[in-house]
């Protein structure tokens, strides 16, 4: 979940989202034998009409991903809000190019069973790359991060717990 664009904290919102994509940066630069799925809620559209848009093609650029929005179908829409109007494509899969022509189906379920704003999207690889094993420590039972209240020593674990599952 990236920090959502509020005009009124114009600049802390910009700077909480370079900072996020320098975390993610950072572990992509570490590992750069890698292919990488990028999913969540981005709280943009791709549509050049956020000021989260530049760092994100910048981003994507840098390291030849691709967002996979051009693959859904109807309801090209993954976030609404009924009683504001509000329609967005705000959820998306950002891919390595090598492994963009792997990717198979996408789909964004809407279905009546979801009590949350945001649709889920389905998306399938084919089976057709080696994957190993990847030893992990246990998970811990840890508190969900809101990138507005995060404090340092939060965001230093959240960055730690990310390397140690990638490394």
């Amino acid at each position: 979940y990236m920090p959502f664009f509020n005009s009124s904290r114009r600049v802390e919102c910009i700077q909480d989202t370079i900072d996020t994509i320098a975390m993610i940066d950072l572990i992509i630069t570490d590992h750069p034998q890698h292919a990488y799925i990028l999913g969540g809620d981005f709280n943009s559209e791709f549509k050049n009409e956020s000021p989260f848009d530049p760092l994100w093609v910048d981003f994507m650029t840098k390291h030849r991903l691709n967002h996979c929005d051009q693959f859904f179908g109807p309801p090209n829409f993954t976030y609404h809000h009924d009683s504001l109007g509000q329609r967005k494509l705000n959820d998306h899969f950002i891919v390595s190019d090598s492994i963009r022509c792997k990717l198979n189906s996408f789909t964004i379920l809407d279905e009546g069973d979801n009590t949350s704003d945001h649709l889920p999207i389905l998306t399938s690889l084919s089976d057709s790359f080696k994957s190993k094993e990847i030893d992990s420590p246990p998970i811990e039972n840890q508190s969900p991060l809101n990138w507005d209240k995060i404090l340092e020593k939060e965001c230093a674990a959240y960055s730690n717990r990310l390397s140690s599952l990638i490394a």
